[in-house]
Formats: C-alpha cells, sequence, structure tokens
C-alpha cells in the first residue's frame, strides 16, 4: 500500500516538475518575501500613507486615485510571507507575517476611521464603496486568481514588473478603508459586507499563493515541518469553504436583485413615454418588494401610470410590490423652474370597444388605465381591475378588428420576447397562406419545366 502511494506521489510530481525552482532560486525568493513583509519604517510609511489616500479616493469616487493607493499598499507581500509559512512548515515565518498583517489592518483601519470623523456629515452613497460593501463569489475567484499569480510572479524571473497589477488585484486596502468609514457613520450593516470581503480576499489570496509555493517545491525536509504544513493546509481549506458558504448566499441574493431591476427598467421603458431612470433601488421584506425609482421627465406622469406599471410588475416578478416613484422635472429652456409641469399627452385607444360601452368605461370606477404597444405604438388602454394590465405590452392590430399579442412572456428572465411570425402571420389568413405556398409551388414547377 505504501508503495502505490509512493508512486502516485512520484506520477504527481512528475505533473508539476516544471514549475520547480532550484535551491538557489528558491532561497532568493523566501529573502525577497521576508525582507519585503519586514514591519520597519518603510512598511508603516507605506501602509500609512495608502489607508489615506484610498480612504479619500472612497469617498470623492475616484477609482484612479484608489488605484494609486493600492500601487503603494505593501500588504502582498506579508500575505505572500504567510503563504510561504504554511507551504515550508516555519511557524515563526507565520506568525512574524499574521502579526504584521494584523498590526497594518489596524493602522489602516484607525486612519480611515480618523478621516472618516474629520470629513463633517460623511454620506457616502457611490460607486467606490457601495461596490466593497456586498462581495460575491467573483471576487473570492478574483483573490484566488490574484493570490496564485502573485506568488508566480515573485517566484520565477522576469516578471517582477508585473506585481503592479496583482497589488490591484489583490485589493486588500480598500475594504478596511470601507470598514473604518463605516464605523466613522454608524453603518454597520457595511462593516460586515466589506469585513466579509477582506476576510474572504485574504484566506483565497493566502490558499492560493500556498498552493503555488506548493507546486514549485517550497518545503522543508523535516517530520516536523511537514505536520505543520499540512495543518496549515487543512485550517486555510476549511476557512476557504466556511468562507464560501455566505458569500454563495449573497451571490444568489446579488443575481436576484440584478434581474428585478432589469424588469424594473423594462416595464418602465415600455409604459412611460420621454423619461429617463435615474435611480432604481429594491429591497425585499416579508414577501413585499419596495421598489424606489427616481425618473427625470419634462411631462408629468400621472398616479393611474404608476399603478399601472405596479400591476405590471406584481404580474412579472410573481410577488406584491410597493412603488416610491420620485418624480426630477426636465425644465425646457426659458421656461419658469416653478411652472406646473405640463401635463403627459396620452393618447387613449376605445377604438375596438363599442360606443354604448366607451360611457361605461368613463362613468363606472373598476377599470385600470394600462400602456400598450400597438403596432409599435405607445397607446393607453381600459382593462378592468381584476383583470389587470396585460403581463406583455406588444400587440399586433391586422386592421380588421382582429388582434394578437406580440410578445411572450419569458418565466425565466420575467421579461417579455419578441414573436417572429412566419408567412406574415398573425394577420394573414390560412387561406391567404395556403394560396400564397401554392403560388410559389407553381412558380417552382414552371421554372423546373422551362429548365
Amino acid at each position: 500500500m505504501s508503495g502505490e502511494i509512493a508512486k502516485d506521489e512520484e506520477k504527481l510530481k512528475n505533473v508539476f516538475r516544471p514549475f520547480f525552482l532550484d535551491k538557489k532560486r528558491q532561497e532568493k525568493v523566501y529573502g525577497q518575501i521576508k525582507e519585503n513583509a519586514k514591519p520597519d519604517l518603510d512598511f508603516y510609511t507605506m501602509t500609512i500613507f495608502a489607508g489615506i489616500i484610498i480612504t479619500l479616493g472612497i469617498i470623492i469616487d475616484s477609482t484612479a486615485v484608489v488605484i494609486g493607493g493600492m500601487l503603494i499598499a505593501p500588504l502582498v507581500w506579508p500575505i505572500l510571507a504567510l503563504a510561504l509559512g504554511i507551504t515550508m512548515g516555519r511557524s515563526r515565518l507565520l506568525q512574524s507575517s499574521m502579526f504584521t498583517l494584523l498590526k497594518s489592518i489596524l493602522v489602516i483601519l484607525i486612519v480611515s476611521v480618523l478621516v472618516g470623523l474629520i470629513v463633517p456629515d460623511l454620506v457616502i452613497e457611490n460607486n467606490e464603496y457601495l461596490s466593497r460593501t456586498s462581495p460575491t463569489l467573483f471576487e473570492l475567484l478574483i483573490g484566488l486568481a490574484a493570490g496564485f499569480i502573485g506568488a508566480f510572479i515573485i517566484a520565477y524571473p522576469k516578471m517582477g514588473s508585473a506585481i503592479a497589477g496583482v497589488v490591484v488585484a489583490a485589493a486588500i486596502v480598500p475594504p478596511i478603508a470601507i470598514i473604518g468609514l463605516s464605523l466613522a457613520k454608524g453603518d454597520f450593516g457595511a462593516v460586515g459586507g466589506a469585513s466579509l470581503l477582506l476576510i474572504s480576499n485574504l484566506i483565497a489570496i493566502t490558499f492560493a499563493a500556498a498552493i503555488l509555493f506548493l507546486i514549485s517545491n517550497f518545503r522543508s525536509r523535516s517530520e516536523q515541518a511537514k505536520e505543520k504544513r499540512k495543518s496549515g493546509f487543512r485550517w486555510t481549506m476549511l476557512l476557504l469553504v466556511v468562507i464560501i458558504i455566505p458569500l454563495v448566499l449573497i451571490t444568489k441574493q446579488t443575481a436576484l436583485e440584478v434581474k428585478q431591476i432589469t424588469v424594473v427598467k423594462d416595464v418602465i421603458s415600455s409604459s412611460l413615454d420621454n423619461v429617463a431612470i435615474s435611480e432604481i433601488k429594491v429591497v425585499e421584506k416579508d414577501g413585499m418588494l419596495t421598489v424606489t425609482v427616481a425618473l427625470r421627465s419634462a411631462e408629468k406622469i400621472t398616479a393611474s401610470q404608476i399603478e399601472a406599471v405596479q400591476n405590471v410588475l406584481v404580474k412579472r416578478l410573481n410577488q406584491a410590490v410597493f412603488m416610491k416613484v420620485n418624480i426630477i422635472p426636465i425644465v425646457a429652456p426659458g421656461q419658469d423652474l416653478f411652472e406646473s409641469t405640463p401635463p403627459a399627452v396620452i393618447e387613449t385607444d376605445v377604438s375596438t370597444l363599442k360606443p354604448e360601452l366607451e360611457a361605461i368605461v368613463e362613468a363606472v370606477e373598476g377599470f385600470i388605465k394600462c400602456p400598450v404597444v400597438l403596432n409599435e405604438k405607445k397607446l393607453t388602454r381600459y382593462y378592468p381591475e381584476e383583470v389587470g394590465c396585460p403581463i406583455c405590452p406588444g400587440i399586433i392590430s391586422c386592421g380588421d378588428g382582429r388582434e394578437f399579442p406580440s410578445q411572450n412572456f419569458n418565466v425565466n428572465s420575467a421579461l417579455c420576447d419578441d414573436i417572429n411570425f412566419a408567412n406574415g402571420a398573425p394577420c394573414v389568413t390560412g387561406a391567404e397562406i395556403e394560396a400564397k405556398v401554392k403560388a410559389e409551388q407553381a412558380l417552382e414547377d414552371q421554372v423546373e419545366e422551362n429548365n
């Protein structure tokens, strides 16, 4: 049995042998990582100023400033040292790199909290901030890739110039800065999200870097070091599995929110004319989806129009929907800002109703005005409240009183897909299609006879 295990180990070594580094190169890499991870004056000076730059970059929502701060942040080095300590089973390197990392995180945290307290009335709702408060599996995958390639760049010569890209991809300092800013303004929900991102990045980078060092043949020969290496990998893998669980849940929730926002945009754009969507937020609680929308419009938007949008959303999303719509008026040149917004021009189509029913629609409550797209033209029609608005607005009118839906509802995407009609359908009758087919067949037969 032991002989078979030895053979399997030898086969595995042969697979990764192209990655093996000679002893001299290993010593050089070890010395480089240990030197750069040393917690000296240079290290902490770079750490402090990286924290200041990144925190301010997040506040002003400047990606360029945040990236600039990442480039000078030295935290990738103690993470690589931590990975190397796990791979080689060196407890002293493991402990020193971990303490350096923890102290660096504490320094950046203090800096970001102080910046957050100094800036008055701090309210951050920008992309640089929000994108790091809801981590997903994608951030974990980025961390794994960054950790592996970071260790690869350091381990193999002629690759050192690419380390800056790894530092940016690793993105360790921004979540720390966001934790500090969130603590300064008392947003503990954001603290939790940014902390999860930080922990997942640290674990992913460390694990992936340790894997690269392992297949590059960084290892100590003593039995004690081997046991420490096995223990280190077990703990790292366990932490990686544990951190994946909340990330999977958040990823599912994020995907659901993206789908909901896409549906809201589609319904609004198909229901309202000449509006621009400035902002959409969806919050789900106790089975109720609250949709907050900011719309820019030069025309008046009525409550009945919003009611129609809400009616369609309930059908599309198959759940209760409550809408909060903020209208931002667009003022034309020369128009008084305080003038009342001109009413929307709504063309109501009652041509398919019998004349005696028109008065009933106008006089009796219980009908809802719904947006439809009749032959690619937006109109408003009346539908009984118990029926509600059509889930898909597209309609084809044949001109002889017959009408057909031009869209199908896609249950998976909750969107409306256009129907591709063949042979001029649906307005062409069966007899017309049959006559057309016969005429085409006769033409083909005549061509064949002539040939």
